[in-house]
């Protein structure tokens, strides 16, 4: 197909996936299953806290057990931006249409930052790319209804841009985008803890490949400096989470839920999937069943000893069934024994640990990263799939090294992908809450 063609296809596609993120909107679309119950239970409770008293003094009643006063499991910078930046939290209809409109921002700064990173690829295809994330129903839910979770998305990518512009400005204006970079990757921790991981990579990336020590000392001093309000919010809650969030998640000194590293593995494993898919060749299948060399061997070790725990220790019997991600659900359609539900899942977590070997590049920052979204929900209950939507899809386009190709062909594999999770998803929670 020439190129103008497949311009054509794709632009079409990119029109009907901002058509169906604008229906949404109007329609109230739930896709994610919790936005409704959220936004009343939650976000709209939590902003008229915020708005009704002084920024000091709001701060200081999120140190709460009691749930009517506040819950929320995140660092509550979503709602000082919306006290401070936003007029309509007076009017929960105005109020939920400034969100949508704001989130429109991550799919716009995403193809900022690919036009960037990928010079020389054909623009439409950058464009539909970046239109992917209008297709995560965990993205779409929480833009629709107004919920806390897409600043963190849009302080990300802000965040890679800066870092895009750092690396490649003449030196005189290095130090204003290197400035920029500490602020707006910070700023992803203010919205979410779990987005610690942000600062994290930013700061090795810049640390370590500069050897001035002037720039390390204002790098190592400027990071400090912003994370002293979250350190601040951590020390009188006593915790990583609010005080009413702590004990029903399980945030607390030993406790620890190591079945959730599986999970996470397998929800990670749904995400970069159809990515391995686009660039596995298939003549290579000998590659998918042999260990490359000793790392590789010792991580798989380390698996089959946790995938022995897991199947053979664990009493999965004694969990809701709130969470887990997709291929948890899976297993429970397949299978109603608990012994084979747990041999399924054990499955993907292999097929997860060979898909991220083959896929991703032998970089330490990919490593990080994947560690961190996979041992991290250790410390904390439940584990859901909202936690993996769309910021593993944001970081493979972004901060990750991978060995994804952008192909006319791999882009529509993505989008059959991702828009039949959407679909699938408007069906199950439709089935669940009517």
């Amino acid at each position: 197909m020439e190129t103008k063609k497949k311009e054509i296809v794709l632009i079409f596609f990119i029109l009907l996936t901002t058509l169906s993120f604008i229906l949404g909107f109007f329609f109230n679309e739930n896709s994610a299953g919790g936005g409704e119950v959220d936004f009343i239970n939650h976000t709209w409770k939590n902003l008229q806290l915020f708005n009704s008293n002084s920024l000091f003094e709001a701060l200081k009643l999120t140190n709460t057990s009691d749930s009517t006063i506040f819950q929320s499991s995140r660092i509550p910078g979503f709602y000082v931006f919306n006290k401070v930046f936003n007029p309509f939290l007076n009017n929960p209809e105005y109020y939920k249409a400034s969100i949508f409109i704001s989130s429109l921002l991550v799919p716009i700064f995403l193809y900022k930052c690919l036009v960037i990173k990928y010079k020389n690829i054909n623009k439409v295809f950058l464009v539909f790319l970046s239109s992917l994330i209008l297709l995560s129903p965990y993205f779409r839910t929480s833009a629709i209804w107004g919920n806390e979770e897409n600043f963190a998305y849009i302080a990300t990518i802000i965040s890679f841009f800066f870092l895009l512009k750092y690396q490649n400005s003449e030196e005189k204006f290095k130090i204003f985008f290197l400035i920029m970079l500490i602020i707006s990757s910070s700023t992803c921790v203010y919205f979410d803890q779990k987005f610690t991981i942000i600062p994290a990579l930013c700061f090795f990336i810049i640390f370590f490949n500069t050897s001035n020590i002037r720039v390390r000392l204002l790098i190592f001093v400027s990071y400090f400096f912003m994370s002293l309000p979250v350190l601040y919010l951590l020390y009188i809650w006593g915790g990583l989470l609010p005080p009413m969030d702590q004990l029903g998640r399980d945030v607390h000194l030993g406790k620890f839920n190591f079945q959730h590293f599986g999970y996470a593995l397998s929800i990670i494993l749904f995400y970069v999937f159809p990515f391995f898919l686009c660039s596995f060749d298939i003549k290579k299948f000998k590659q998918f069943i042999i260990l490359k060399d000793n790392s590789e061997k010792l991580i798989f070790c380390f698996i089959l000893v946790y995938l022995i725990y897991f199947i053979f220790f664990y009493d999965i019997s004694s969990e809701i069934m709130l969470g887990k991600g997709v291929f948890y659900k899976l297993s429970i359609l397949i299978t109603k024994n608990i012994f084979y539900q747990k041999v399924i899942l054990a499955i993907f977590i292999l097929l997860a640990f060979k898909v991220i070997m083959l896929f991703f590049e032998k970089n330490f920052l990919n490593f990080f990263a994947l560690c961190f979204f996979s041992f991290t929900p250790i410390l904390y209950k439940p584990v859901l799939q909202e936690y993996y939507d769309p910021i593993i899809l944001i970081l493979i386009l972004t901060f990750f090294n991978t060995k994804f190709s952008i192909t006319y062909k791999n882009l529509i594999i993505l989008f059959i992908y991702f828009s039949s999770f959407l679909v699938f998803t408007n069906y199950y929670y439709a089935e669940i809450l009517s």
